[in-house]
């Protein structure tokens, strides 16, 4: 079984509602993390850009684009 590092376990969710909200938080954790996943509140307000930016700083990205969420993510959304 390989070893896998921490910092590739964590995965921090981006569920804030703005892009500086999230650009903080990644500037923040810089090097400490390597997989985010981007809410769908954030992706509305221009998260896709991010997601983009992140992969091409080598991040792993997961999109969380369900729509049958939480009421409330969605209605934000």
């Amino acid at each position: 079984m390989s070893h896998i590092t921490a910092k590739d376990r964590l995965i921090v969710a981006l569920d804030m509602p703005t892009l500086e909200e999230a650009g903080r938080l990644v500037a923040t954790l810089d090097r400490s993390v390597t997989f985010y996943k981007v809410g769908l509140e954030l992706l509305f307000s221009g998260g896709l850009e991010l997601a983009h930016a992140l992969k091409a700083n080598g991040k792993h990205v997961f999109l969380d684009m369900k729509l049958l969420d939480i009421g409330n993510t969605v209605e934000r959304a």
